[in-house]
């Protein structure tokens, strides 16, 4: 049978108490059910004659007062006079359990913690070593490419070296078989130059030779065409014209 709660303020130490109220006996009048049939109520158990409003760690005794309880070998009536354990036998029986219990939940949860922060250090442990070990080779690494960089620039250096001097002996004898096949050509009657857009008489020549697309060795070619051609226009108008009539004195 569970204790009834005390709704109100606790008495402390040395306080007057006030205990549960004890459950009373039926009334004994009317049992008899009918003639062959009788009905005994079985007898209340009544609740702890110790057992009060006092605060914890008191009992409210005869004198209802609150007093301490009593501790383990003491002699008791009532299992609510025993700090610890039951009244068995007229002594308070048992040991601290309840604090046994408390220290082993503060043990446990301190070993928790413990083992948490060490597994978090072991962690944080690992991730600095990683790190360490990333950042010293990458140093190597950018050593490393340092060192083979001039090298590198070396080669690259003397390979567009090469590629220019290549370039330079090729464009000079394009340049030499280009003139010797215009000089060639230029002797011939009906030759044309390709580099002129436009008939001889249409362009002055100071506009031709001052293009500014020609070479000073294309200007030359095509000044030699030019004096070749007015020597040609100059025959031919000779040829064609009538002598002169003879003298007569």
């Amino acid at each position: 049978m569970s204790l009834p709660d005390y709704q109100g303020k606790l008495a402390g130490l040395g306080e007057t108490c006030t205990k549960a109220p004890q459950p009373s006996l039926p009334n004994g009048a009317n049992l008899s059910l009918n003639s062959s049939q009788t009905l005994i109520d079985w007898p209340l158990r009544g609740y702890d004659a110790y057992y009060g409003n006092c605060d914890s760690g008191l009992y409210c005794d005869r004198a209802n007062v609150c007093v301490r309880k009593l501790q383990p070998g003491s002699v008791c009536d009532s299992d609510n006079q025993c700090l610890y354990g039951t009244c068995t036998q007229k002594t308070c029986q048992g040991s601290r359990a309840t604090n046994t219990d408390s220290v082993f939940n503060t043990i446990h949860i301190v070993v928790t913690i413990i083992g948490i922060l060490l597994f978090f250090g072991v962690l944080l442990g690992v991730y600095l070593f990683r790190r360490r070990r990333n950042q010293k080779r990458q140093a190597e690494a950018l050593e490393n490419e340092q060192v083979k960089l001039p090298t590198s620039v070396s080669s690259s250096s003397a390979s567009s070296s090469d590629t220019r001097n290549t370039h330079t002996r090729a464009s000079s004898t394009t340049t030499v078989h280009s003139n010797h096949h215009t000089v060639t050509n230029m002797l011939h009657p009906n030759y044309d130059p390709h580099f002129l857009n436009q008939p001889t008489s249409e362009q002055p020549p100071a506009q031709q030779l001052l293009h500014p697309n020609y070479t000073p060795s294309m200007q030359q070619q095509q000044l030699q065409y030019q004096l070749q051609r007015q020597l040609l226009d100059k025959k031919e108008t000779t040829s064609s014209s009538p002598p002169p009539p003879p003298y007569s004195p």
